[in-house]
């Protein structure tokens, strides 16, 4: 038997319904609302990325330009303690060149490689190897960095995932960076390119290199240092031949650097002020960053 509603029980009935409806469409509106909400924080959020972005990178081209035009346009300084090497002036030259010719040939390509590793990490490279230069040659740019920031480091976690050792020898490294040290770029040097040189090995072992089509062995019976570096790009199917060129000049100027701070020739020469130390420090620190994102 229908069960019978009287009139105010319907009303109740129906008042009942009508605000189950409001609260779920308010519940709606809110869900609603808060993903409206959410969407516009993470544009807003993207877009202020996509700035800084955009900054740094004009930032690090401007360095790039003045540190290039100092390059240029001085010669060595009547006051500078250190005379270099003709050779290692010819390499940072020798550097800045391919990497121009590597923006050209990558830009116009529209590679779909990324960006950061193709572009963005060469470009620090060269700037790193002007700005050196200058510094070393007796005209620097004083960013008032101290002593602190000589012992900081940010890729401790990234050599021990490639060899504990390593990582410990950055430490000593690191600790020999002392401005009262008058040997302390000697001293990094030593560590520093055990390391990059270590690095290498570890990603590109001379057995598997080997194998690799086209690899070509030194007087000594090893692959090259060419032979890793086009082993370890075809192994992310990079093929650009003004890439690989870069990557090959970088080390070797990186390794002429060592050669040069720890021939011995500068004599007393080899004590450095805080801005000196920092740019040598950064010059071997994105180097290693480098070497790792070609081989991870």
């Amino acid at each position: 038997m229908a069960r019978k509603f009287n009139i105010s029980q319907l009303k109740s009935k129906l008042n009942q319904i009508k605000t189950k409806q409001k609260a779920a469409i308010r519940k709606i509106e809110s869900d609603v609302n808060r993903a409206v909400n959410k969407h516009k924080q993470e544009v807003r959020q993207y877009n202020q990325k996509v700035r800084q972005h955009n900054d740094k990178v004009r930032a690090n081209k401007q360095k790039l330009i003045t540190a290039l035009h100092t390059f240029q346009n001085h010669s060595y300084s009547p006051i500078t303690t250190v005379r270099y090497l003709v050779e290692y002036r010819q390499s940072v030259s020798v550097l800045n060149t391919s990497y121009e010719r590597l923006e050209s040939y990558i830009t116009p390509q529209q590679d779909s490689h990324d960006c950061r590793l193709l572009l963005d990490l060469p470009e620090q490279e060269n700037k790193n190897s002007l700005m050196l230069y200058n510094s070393l040659s007796g005209y620097d740019e004083d960013d008032g960095q101290t002593e602190y920031d000589l012992k900081r480091t940010a890729i401790e976690e990234l050599l021990y995932k490639a060899s504990p050792e390593y990582c410990n020898r950055w430490k000593g490294a690191i600790f020999a960076l002392n401005p009262g040290n008058p040997d302390a770029a000697r001293h990094f040097c030593t560590s520093a390119r055990e390391i990059c040189i270590g690095i290498l090995d570890i990603h590109a072992p001379d057995y598997e290199v080997r194998a690799f089509a086209g690899c070509e062995l030194s007087q000594e019976g090893r692959p090259t240092r060419r032979s890793k570096i086009n082993y370890l790009l075809d192994r992310k199917s990079i093929r650009a031949e003004p890439f690989k060129t870069f990557v090959d000049e970088d080390l070797k100027n990186v390794l002429q650097l060592f050669s040069e701070l720890n021939s011995g020739t500068h004599g007393n020469a080899g004590k450095f002020g805080i801005p000196q130390l920092l740019k040598l420090k950064k010059r071997v620190e994105d180097s290693i960053v480098f070497i790792s994102s070609i081989a991870s």
